[in-house]
């Protein structure tokens, strides 16, 4: 049974995550995304002030996500056990190609970013969990493709056909099929979203033996991945999922 004042208050948190960008969020803005009246909203959003997990900077203002939000993930990162593996050979794999790695995975029909990190100059800077985008991602595009077809359909019932702007190239059910069997036939997908300057491929992780909740991959400015380049990232790409499945394989069977 689900408490319905807790799931909103959740959807709140949610929203102020994914939309304020270092920037507040105002309550009109939440009460209206929430359809709520603003004295409900106002409520719940001062009990998440008080917990911690929001923030209030102003009256006028509105609101960011406070130190217990990011607490949470910061003691312990979602799919930890999956990341212990993973790691060693995502950081490997961004040395290696010198571009910026990511491991996303699924959970009820939204996707994740689970793990990323970015090849600089200075090093190798790591970030913690944020949402990802299901339909213009490459990791989002691979685990469609290796998902359930039942629950496949039951997405795209939910969320609709992916729109031009996610992926031009799979619009219709038929060039979204013939997409989604290329990929399984390739074992890796490449994208290039629209009115985005990068360029990702990304490969699937069977973490649940015969399920592919996850997938890794790389992604670099669109102008990088080209000739030996773009070769030499799709085969390491490749072969650091290949030993990542290996690894995965072993503990599971531990």
């Amino acid at each position: 049974m689900i408490i319905k004042s807790i799931e909103k208050a959740m959807k709140m948190l949610d929203f102020v995550s994914e939309n304020s960008g270092g920037t507040p969020v105002k309550l009109q803005r939440i009460a209206q995304a929430m359809d709520m009246p603003p004295s409900t909203c106002a409520r719940t959003l001062a009990t998440l002030c008080a917990c911690n997990y929001l923030e209030k900077v102003s009256r006028t203002e509105g609101y960011i996500l406070g130190p217990k939000a990011y607490l949470l993930s910061a003691h312990r990162p979602y799919r930890m056990d999956m990341l212990r593996v993973a790691i060693p050979y995502l950081l490997e794999l961004c040395n290696k190609v010198q571009a910026n790695v990511s491991l996303s995975t699924y959970h009820r029909g939204n996707l994740y970013v689970a793990y990323s990190a970015f090849y600089e100059d200075e090093g190798i800077r790591r970030k913690g969990t944020t949402h990802g985008k299901l339909y213009s991602s490459a990791g989002g595009r691979v685990i469609l493709a290796y998902m359930d077809p039942m629950e496949r359909k039951q997405v795209f019932e939910t969320r609709g056909m992916p729109t031009p702007e996610e992926w031009p190239a799979a619009i219709t059910p038929r060039s979204l099929e013939k997409e989604l069997s290329k990929i399984r036939q390739d074992g890796y997908c490449i994208a290039c979203p629209v009115n985005v300057s990068m360029a990702a491929v990304s490969c699937p992780l069977w973490s649940g033996g015969s399920r592919v909740r996850e997938a890794m991959g790389v992604y670099m400015p669109v102008e990088h991945f080209q000739g030996e380049k773009r070769e030499k990232t799709v085969y390491e790409t490749q072969l650091a999922a290949y030993i990542i499945n290996k690894q995965l394989a072993r503990a599971l069977h531990e």
